[in-house]
């Protein structure tokens, strides 16, 4: 005989031998009212009626073909019989109670999609905050610039997105939410602009060109022009989060996210530009996309409800 053939008649027998088995729901009424020696308080613990609860303990009865119980005026008392069955039937609703407590206890995977930019500058800075409320929660973060298909696509929960976020947007409802809208500023370090003044070579200016050509790019150049600011050179980078990085090196001003400059400048890496300097240019849009099928993954909701109130509070 094949080892597929034994496998095979193993299954047909098993499953032959679990068939024969009394019901769940019978064995749970049975052992409720065996453990607390009432059938109606069996019947308040597991929320159904007296009646329902005799009912299940007289087809057992029936089917394994013995009396279980011994029913008296006020109280019922197990047989010989009974309370064998007890003894098996109690160990395996506390051994599956155990296994589903662990279950609710282990920790709910959540997987964030958003980019690269948003989740260094950003998510990662202020995961902490989440994390501590949520502590059965195991945030991981997919960052990748590249625009995914969430229904198609299965292994993000939750997405956080920069873009235009639109009228038909607003009308998918909790599927996608608005969390930030966004401006871009001029940022340096403290140092670069005490000695802008004395500058006397070109001055580099950093910003982001925008992969998707889809969205509007702000007119930095002109913003630029506009300011007077002297000699500059402009430079551009598909990533944020690079634009940020050249602004840190100290060789230039960079006209980043503001959100995504949070960091940076409350650690006083970096310095929005002084007042005669100032530029404030409309960015992208950043909102929260749940795919339809996660909708009502508490897990989801939890994140997306938090990043909303994180957000409209700064």
């Amino acid at each position: 005989m094949s080892v597929q053939a034994y496998i095979h008649i193993n299954k047909i027998i098993e499953s032959s031998v679990f068939a024969k088995l009394p019901s769940l729901t019978s064995i749970r009424s049975f052992e409720a009212a065996a453990r607390l020696c009432s059938f109606k308080d069996a019947a308040n613990e597991l929320n159904v009626s007296s009646t329902a609860v005799s009912h299940q303990i007289r087809n057992l009865e029936k089917e394994l073909g013995v009396t279980l119980f011994e029913r008296r005026t006020r109280e019922v008392l197990l047989t010989d019989e009974g309370r064998a069955l007890f003894q098996s039937t109690h160990k395996l609703m506390k051994g599956l109670k155990a296994t589903i407590d662990e279950l609710k206890d282990a920790p709910t995977t959540l997987t964030i999609g958003t980019t690269n930019a948003f989740a260094a500058m950003w998510l990662v800075p202020n995961l902490t905050y989440f994390t501590a409320l949520h502590p059965n929660i195991d945030v991981r973060i997919k960052a990748d610039d590249q625009l995914v298909d969430l229904e198609q696509n299965r292994h993000i929960d939750v997405a956080i997105r920069s873009g235009h976020y639109t009228k038909q947007d607003h009308e998918h409802g909790d599927h996608h939410v608005l969390l930030h809208q966004e401006t871009l500023k001029a940022y340096a370090t403290p140092r670069f602009w005490q000695q802008y003044q004395t500058c006397t070579h070109d001055i580099e200016v950093y910003y982001t060109q925008w992969k998707n050509p889809h969205l509007s790019q702000p007119n930095v150049a002109q913003a630029v022009s506009n300011l007077g600011i002297k000699n500059a050179t402009l430079h551009s980078f598909e990533d944020e989060n690079q634009t940020i990085q050249a602004a840190l090196s100290g060789n230039g001003v960079s006209v980043v996210s503001e959100l995504l400059a949070t960091k940076p400048v409350s650690a006083t890496w970096l310095e929005e530009a002084p007042r005669e300097l100032s530029i404030c240019l409309k960015g992208l849009d950043h909102y929260c996309v749940i795919p339809s099928w996660n909708i009502n993954k508490d897990a989801a909701v939890l994140f997306r409800d938090w990043l909303t109130l994180l957000l409209k509070t700064g």
